[in-house]
């Protein structure tokens, strides 16, 4: 007879036991398919309608999910200017002043929040970020505390290569998500307003 050995919820070795309950030694150790351990929900890469207006403000409302950004430009990330890799360039017209701040707001679908344990946001802070997720926010990176506007500056001005070697990992709070539809709003501030490089990118995945 055979008898599995437990190694962990979706691995397993066999040992073989005789009737005077010999035993093999053990196979080695096998992953079998199941549930998803993981779940992409948002990848690299996507979508993303943003605004970088520097003559009309953002409205206020902007990153809650009620708001219509129907108005905003698209294009796929990254976006940004400067040193890449640079999907789609954001960078207003040469001869003009650019605002601090470039906002991007997205959807992402979900079945059931409670299907997994852990959502993880991956981004990069280039320079710095503020993220929401249905309008509340889950996390900052290279900003200062408190209120934060369009005329925050970041902290510091790493280029992109060095945002992209340092992610930001942010665990989302279960609670703020719901099944359907959910938003997540992102704010990128530079450190300076003729700062040679900005970018945003962003990925989201669930565990167990």
């Amino acid at each position: 007879a055979t008898i599995p050995g437990p190694v962990s919820s979706d691995r397993f070795f066999v040992r073989a036991v005789d009737s005077w309950d010999n035993r093999s030694s053990s196979t080695s150790v096998a992953t079998v398919s199941g549930a998803a351990a993981n779940q992409t929900l948002l990848s690299d890469a996507s979508t993303w309608s943003y605004y970088f207006d520097n003559a009309t403000p953002v409205g206020t409302d902007w990153n809650q999910s009620t708001f219509d950004a129907t108005a905003w430009r698209t294009g796929a990330a990254p976006l940004g200017w400067g040193s890449g890799p640079i999907t789609t360039n954001i960078d207003i017209p040469a001869g003009q002043t650019r605002t601090l701040t470039s906002y991007f707001k997205r959807s992402f679908d979900l079945s059931s929040p409670n299907a997994f344990s852990t959502y993880t946001l991956t981004t990069r802070a280039d320079d710095g970020i503020v993220v929401y997720v249905n309008g509340v926010e889950v996390g900052r990176a290279n900003m200062p505390t408190g209120l934060v506007t369009a005329g925050t500056y970041a902290l510091s001005a790493p280029n992109t290569a060095t945002a992209i070697a340092s992610p930001v990992v942010i665990a989302i709070p279960k609670a703020l998500l719901v099944a359907g539809s959910n938003s997540v709003s992102v704010e990128v501030h530079s450190n300076y307003k003729s700062t040679q490089s900005s970018s945003m990118d962003l990925s989201i995945v669930a565990s167990n």
